[in-house]
């Protein structure tokens, strides 16, 4: 299996370089469509099982891919890999600095963060389909569109996703050294209302009640 890996690398890199040269970004929905589309043709060219999902927002939409087909009355799965196709880089970023290599690392917007991951996911199901251990496990995979936002549209179906998963990988890149990511902070979101009483500031002034 290592040679058949090793023997793949010039692939990867050449599926590397056309998603990083497809610009994502969150708002873009254009671009993370042919995201999806690319991947969706390479999980349909294994016989898997492709699904998109388009969730309230303005988010593009959202692929689920499964080695079982999905009226299958499969309960739960042995493997969920989790990645995202949208980065935080606006539209021509891609064509101002393409993807390169320099020295023995890969250069683009979004390589790291995340479309290596999501090449790795599509190399793995690859490699694991080539050597029959994909038909002995029952996989799913889930790419998101709003990761960059915060994942409010995609969160429920994400969580819904793991419940029904005894092992969830995440793709994210890890720190310099190869160190695992194990928890990350978390974030906060705020509505403060305020309220008033207009009045006029020069004529009465002690009517008003500022806010």
């Amino acid at each position: 299996m290592n040679n058949y890996i090793a023997s793949r690398y010039d692939l990867f890199l050449n599926d590397l370089e056309t998603v990083v040269n497809i610009d994502s970004g969150t708002h873009f929905i254009q671009g993370v469509e042919r995201v999806i589309t690319y991947f969706e043709e390479r999980f349909s060219a294994l016989q898997w099982y492709p699904q998109r999902h388009q969730f309230p927002g303005e988010v593009g939409p959202c692929l689920e891919v499964s080695n079982i087909h999905p009226s299958s009355e499969q309960g739960t799965y042995d493997i969920l890999c989790l990645g995202h196709v949208d980065t935080v880089f606006q539209e021509g970023t891609a064509q101002a600095r393409p993807f390169s290599i320099i020295g023995d690392r890969g250069m683009g917007p979004g390589v790291i963060d995340m479309k290596a991951g999501l090449v790795a996911i599509l190399h793995v199901a690859e490699t694991l389909q080539e050597f029959g251990i994909a038909e002995k496990l029952s996989i799913c995979i889930a790419f998101n569109s709003d990761e960059e936002t915060g994942s409010g549209a995609s969160r429920a179906w994400i969580e819904a996703l793991a419940r029904r998963s005894k092992r969830v990988f995440i793709f994210e890149y890890c720190r310099p050294g190869g160190h695992h990511v194990l928890q990350r902070k978390g974030i906060g979101g705020y509505q403060i209302f305020c309220y008033g009483k207009a009045a006029h500031a020069g004529v009465e002034p002690e009517k008003g009640i500022n806010a």
